[in-house]
């Protein structure tokens, strides 16, 4: 405390000056003389004409009379102090220096001293004061004495000393004693020395000039010794004499007093007196006043100031978040309690508030379901890290186990259950549903073989719930179907079916569908018949759809065990349906029909297909095989009709040189034997090394028989490469045909070798494209894929052969894997446009989109999306796909509308990685949009869906805290960034990198006084 506080308004103590000496009297024989009348004078403090007259005795007088001239120089001096003269010190040193005996010199040295004090020239009273013998003073000038020096020292700053001249007179009776006690005791006081000053200032309570004043130090040293009711039973009274400021001060101490006996009512109002009168209170203060209004119940008083003080990485901001977590829990506030209790947590000053407020925090967490990261699991686990022995710990498990069973992120409590070694029987059934449901959403995403791997986790625990059991393995079943492992599929989906309860399941309603596919993939017919008959007899609750594909098969399975009456009659349900896969069953019943000889119906049905479906990839098989049914009929003009039309209307189709040929034959049967001939040569000129050329040199060399030309027909086959030479074309067959045999029975090593050296030895072969083909296939199951792609591009250079499309795929498929995105879309056109089958179909548009997508070309994935998003029968995956696909390349190409309408038809879910990147940018573009109410509801919907998806989840949280940002809620961003910084475990996407600049960008834009508050919080103004 700064000295001048204190001191008071003692001026009088300053200016007490005792006579220097007595009046001197003088014999009549001295009046006259000049000392004496100097003497005269001075006694009349007539100074001015005394020291005259001394310094004219001492010029000219008798200087035989040393006393006289010693004495004239000292009352001269005495008087030149007394008029404060310039030349005082002067004279008196001079003195003292000229008059070392005088008796005088001690008084002279108490002059100086005295002069000094009264000049208020401290420093120079002491010097002169400690030259004194102070045992040479008379008594009655020994206590002014004392005073003198010790105030001198004390307002000097030596303090100590100042303890010691005062201490000489505190305890005995002068007038010097009362001042003497208050700054001994003032001293005391700021020396810390409290009960010396309380005893000094009780002392002088009654005092008439310091009664007044020492009260209010009393009060001020019972506050330091925390004498809470000395200072209540004081402190009121006071309030009545003091003035503003000291009373002020007063509210202070006696709330202090209230607060500190926890009497939070009797407090309140006096701390609410200090902080209006106080010029600035402290945080400290702030925070009473906000305590009190909790206490008493008055929560959102209590909440607005204990905001105001601010965040700081210290004991109180701990005690603040905790307090204002309670304040917000008590108004039913749970996600703002959340995070005061978080903030509170995360502060290490006092060990029990961080374990309250990290329960507290974690409870809420589980309580308000709001853990995109899974941070209700981290706070659990971390109590329980921290504090094993807690009384709660048995609660804590049982939360935990609480949040594991109803967490959608279960990769984070996945992670979590990892973590923990030796688990109870409790977190082992957590670990089984955790792990379940966690391979369900990588099975959503495609992710088959992280799928399995999640299933297997889960029926390590397969004791605990039968359900869970029993549908891990019918989704491993199907996970293992989607990869083509049928046989681990059927294994699955048989045991599935025969366990206890799986019959109540809904997955039981498609086991039978699946094991079906499983044995029809297998080559099983017989058992894929099986299951999709029982399949189609108890099923209940199945789209519409799946029944009539089931029903599809079934006609299969009776069509590829010739039984084409039940055939025909299970295609016939599906052209009833009149929707799914309609134009395959007509084309398969025609067919059907005419294996069963009657052409007549074959060729009614294929001609209804072609009516009702004009635009099916079976129209030209459909008028392919009615030619060939008319010329069963020998209604030859509309066979050779429809031969005419496949090769003017579908002139990249295999059909065509089919088509030539049997114009060649049909000529042949009506004796046109020339335009067979010339229908013939087309197809062995034009489609070398065919299963077609073959055909027609067979055709060609019957027809020259029939002319009885045969020389002529050996005359053109010597102008063709590899036909010339009979032996050698016998060899060309035996060789290709040891090759293809090696081929088709799985002997693929050897297979390669024949086929190389048939190629390499008739390269012109008349099974060259054949041969091409089955070697792409042998070397492409041997990894060698360059070479086979090589082959594969080679026979997709030949138009019309019966590898075209499979060669299409191959490539294309190949250049994909490669990542020459450009390519393969080149490829996935060509196979568009010859494709025969939906099915092909599907592959080429699918492959379009995906290779447009990759190779960055946004206009070409838009027209891709665009013809499956047109087109019937597509699967609703490839839909979806398409349409988030079409979303994000109008997104790059800042056709933002387009994108906004795309992506809300994705963004139905956040469980795929499409619907999720979907959802953000729904949110993304509204904002964008400046509609931030729009996009703040969208990032709602998202949290509440509770995505597996962290990278968008994360970016959804960036999305929110920029929109903050711009409403001017720097407290919300603050919070939302924070909550990223501190849960968010991936840290090389870019999010965290992100988020530390913008957590910079809000420090460098607060205002100065705020800047050294680093925490802030969201639950303030949202």
């Amino acid at each position: 405390m700064n000295r001048n506080k204190f001191i008071l308004i003692f001026t009088f103590l300053l200016i007490f000056v005792l006579p220097v000496s007595s009046q001197v009297p003088f014999t009549a024989k001295e009046i006259g003389s000049e000392f004496y009348r100097g003497m005269e004078l001075f006694n009349k403090e007539k100074y001015p004409a005394a020291i005259r007259l001394f310094d004219s005795f001492v010029r000219d007088g008798d200087k035989s009379n040393l006393i006289l001239v010693a004495d004239a120089e000292y009352y001269s001096s005495i008087a030149a102090l007394k008029l404060f003269n310039p030349d005082a010190e002067y004279r008196m040193m001079m003195f003292i220096y000229s008059h070392p005996e005088s008796p005088r010199i001690n008084d002279a040295r108490l002059e100086l001293g005295d002069y000094f004090y009264q000049n208020k020239n401290y420093r120079k009273a002491v010097i002169y004061y400690e030259t004194v013998n102070r045992q040479e003073l008379k008594s009655e000038k020994l206590a002014e004495y004392f005073f003198r020096l010790g105030y001198s020292l004390y307002i000097k700053g030596d303090q100590s000393r100042a303890l010691l001249m005062f201490s000489e007179i505190k305890d005995i009776d002068t007038e010097y004693t009362p001042p003497a006690v208050y700054y001994f005791s003032q001293i005391a006081y700021e020396q810390k020395m409290y009960q010396t000053a309380l005893e000094g200032f009780i002392r002088l309570k009654e005092d008439e000039t310091f009664g007044g004043v020492v009260p209010f130090y009393i009060v001020q040293i019972l506050y330091l010794q925390k004498d809470y009711d000395g200072i209540l039973s004081m402190a009121p009274d006071l309030l009545k004499s003091a003035g503003k400021t000291r009373a002020v001060e007063l509210y202070r101490f006696i709330g202090d007093a209230y607060y500190s006996k926890e009497n939070y009512k009797e407090a309140l109002p006096y701390l609410e007196k200090y902080s209006t009168g106080a010029k600035a209170s402290g945080r400290e203060d702030k925070y009473q006043l906000g305590y009190c209004y909790y206490k008493t119940g008055e929560i959102d008083k209590a909440i607005k100031l204990l905001l105001e003080i601010g965040a700081k990485n210290d004991l109180l901001s701990q005690n603040i978040w905790n307090i204002l977590g309670d304040c917000y829990l008590q108004k039913g506030d749970k996600p703002r309690s959340r995070l005061a209790f978080g903030e509170a947590s995360i502060l290490n000053f006092d060990k029990k508030i961080k374990e309250e407020s990290l329960y507290n925090f974690a409870k809420l967490t589980y309580e308000t379901a709001y853990a995109p990261f899974g941070e209700a699991i981290a706070a659990f686990q971390e109590y329980i890290d921290l504090y094993p022995g807690s009384k709660r710990i048995q609660e804590v498990y049982d939360y935990l186990v609480g949040t594991l069973m109803q967490i959608k992120n279960y990769k984070a409590a996945l992670a979590a259950l990892d973590k923990i070694g030796n688990k109870d029987s409790r977190l082992e059934e957590a670990y089984q549903k955790v792990g379940f449901f966690r391979g369900l959403e990588l099975f959503k995403n495609l992710e088959f073989e992280a799928s399995i791997s999640m299933f297997d986790k889960s029926l390590k625990y397969e004791k605990y719930n039968m359900q869970i059991r029993a549908r891990s393995i019918y989704w491993r079943g199907e996970a293992n179907y989607r990869l083509g492992h049928y046989e681990l599929a059927k294994e699955d989906y048989e045991l599935f079916m025969g366990l206890p309860g799986s019959i109540l399941l809904s997955e039981y309603n498609l086991v039978r569908y699946n094991l079906g596919y499983t044995f029809f993939n297998l080559k099983d017919y017989t058992n894929a018949l099986t299951n999709f008959k029982t399949f189609e007899s108890g099923v209940t609750n199945v789209k519409p759809e799946v029944l009539v594909d089931a029903k599809n098969r079934i006609a299969d399975c009776y069509y590829i065990a010739t039984s084409y009456a039940s055939a025909i009659d299970y295609y016939d349900k599906v052209i009833t349906y009149g929707y799914l896969d309609a134009d395959y069953a007509m084309f398969q019943k025609g067919f059907s029909l005419g294996l069963i000889n009657n052409t007549k119906g074959k060729i009614d049905v294929l001609t209804a297909l072609m009516q009702k479906f004009p635009s099916s990839t079976f129209v030209p098989d459909a008028i392919f095989e009615r030619g060939r049914a008319y010329l069963v009929l020998e209604d030859y003009k509309k066979g050779e009709a429809d031969f005419n039309t496949i090769i003017s209307n579908y002139s990249g189709s295999s059909f065509v040189p089919r088509s030539i040929v049997q114009l060649g034959l049909l000529y042949y049967n009506l004796g046109e034997n020339e335009k067979a001939i010339s229908q013939y040569k087309k197809v062995i000129e034009n489609y070398k090394s065919t299963p077609e050329a073959r055909d027609a040199m067979t055709g060609l060399r019957n027809t020259y028989v029939d002319l009885n030309e045969v020389d002529t027909y050996f005359a053109y086959v010597k102008t063709l490469d590899g036909y010339g030479d009979i032996n050698l074309t016998q060899k060309d067959s035996l060789l290709y045909t040891s090759g293809e045999n090696l081929f088709m029975t799985g002997k693929y090593d050897k297979a390669t070798d024949v086929l190389k050296s048939y190629i390499s030895e008739f390269p012109n072969g008349s099974f060259r494209q054949n041969a091409q083909y089955y070697l792409a296939e042998c070397l492409r199951s041997a990894g060698n894929n360059e070479e086979a792609l090589k082959l594969y591009i080679a026979v997709s250079g030949e138009p019309n052969n019966q590898f075209l499309e499979q060669s299409l795929i191959a490539a294309s498929s190949m250049l994909y894997d490669k990542e020459d995105y450009s390519a393969s879309l080149g490829y996935y056109e060509k196979l568009e446009k010859v494709s025969s089958s939906d099915a092909n179909t599907l592959i080429a548009l699918k492959g379009q989109l995906n290779s447009a997508y990759q190779a960055g070309d946004a206009q070409k994935t838009i027209i891709a999306a665009g013809k499956i998003n047109n087109s019937a029968n597509i699967p609703e995956e490839l839909v979806r796909e398409a349409t988030f696909m079409s979303a994000k390349a109008n997104y790059s190409l800042n056709n933002f509308d387009d994108a906004l309408r795309d992506f809300r038809k994705v963004a139905t879910e956040v469980t795929s990685v499409e619907g999720a990147e979907s959802k953000y940018r729904v949110a993304e573009l509204l904002n964008k949009k400046d509609k931030p109410a729009e996009a703040e509801k969208v990032i709602t919907e998202f949290i509440d869906q509770k995505t597996p998806h962290q990278y968008w989840m994360a970016r959804v949280f960036l999305l929110l805290a920029d929109i903050s940002i711009k409403k001017g809620d720097s407290l919300q961003a603050r919070a939302t960034l924070q909550s990223l910084k501190d849960y968010y475990a991936v840290d090389n996407d870019g999010v965290l990198d992100e988020v530390k600049a913008k957590l910079n960008s809000l420090d460098e834009n607060k205002p100065e006084t705020d800047k050294s508050d680093k925490v802030q919080s969201n639950i303030q103004q949202k």
